[in-house]
């Protein structure tokens, strides 16, 4: 797969069915796992412009070993971490720290990608939907949280981490907005694609319509 694209690729994008399978657990042929096949094509592909890993790779395994993108403008992916309860339970406890510590190492990786714009984290499914958008703008940085979920999770540690990627993106003004969802019909991702900004350039207009 990865000895055929091209290296004038601008696009790639990775997309698979919501599946209840862990990514770690699927296999994709020969005994190869889905996230090593992916890790091998995004290896293959460092000048892309856009990039969408959704349902294929986690988030937090892609961006652990993120290399450098020069090019890269938008980038989407999804956090099984982000699908869980808000609360005060010890799980719910330690689903917070996880996902601030996703945020973080977000937050580094992006310092490897210059010209970003949008990156945006996500999940949504049986009633939930958390989306984080990291975006670059003409004159500004900002962060924002949406969720149908109560978890406070851009506190002063992300601000901090973030505003050093701003720096790198030579932006010194970055603003925080954390948005509550109402609670919907968010049954499959595609119920979600309405949130995101970077669905233009990984989900064709006509399938977006039908999958809302």
């Amino acid at each position: 797969m990865c000895r055929h694209l091209p290296p004038s690729l601008k696009k790639l994008v990775i997309l698979h069915e919501a599946s209840s399978i862990p990514y770690f657990a699927r296999v994709f042929f020969r005994g190869v796992k889905v996230e090593e096949l992916v890790s091998s094509t995004v290896q293959s592909c460092l000048l892309v412009e856009h990039l969408a890993l959704c349902f294929t790779v986690d988030a937090d395994g892609f961006l652990n070993n993120a290399p450098s993108f020069p090019e890269l403008k938008t980038l989407a992916l999804t956090a099984e971490i982000f699908h869980g309860k808000s609360g005060d339970s010890d799980e719910a406890v330690e689903r917070r720290i996880k996902i601030k510590t996703l945020l973080l190492l977000a937050a580094l990786a992006a310092c490897l990608m210059p010209k970003l714009e949008p990156m945006e984290i996500w999940n949504g499914r049986d009633g939930q939907v958390s989306i984080f958008r990291y975006e670059v703008d003409s004159g500004l940085a900002e962060i924002t949280w949406k969720s149908t979920q109560d978890d406070i999770v851009v506190d002063d540690d992300i601000m901090k981490a973030r505003g050093t990627t701003a720096r790198v993106h030579a932006r010194d003004d970055l603003r925080k907005s954390v948005i509550r969802l109402p609670g919907g019909p968010y049954t499959y991702y595609g119920s979600v694609l309405s949130h995101l900004r970077s669905k233009q350039h990984f989900i064709h207009k006509v399938p977006t319509a039908q999958m809302t």
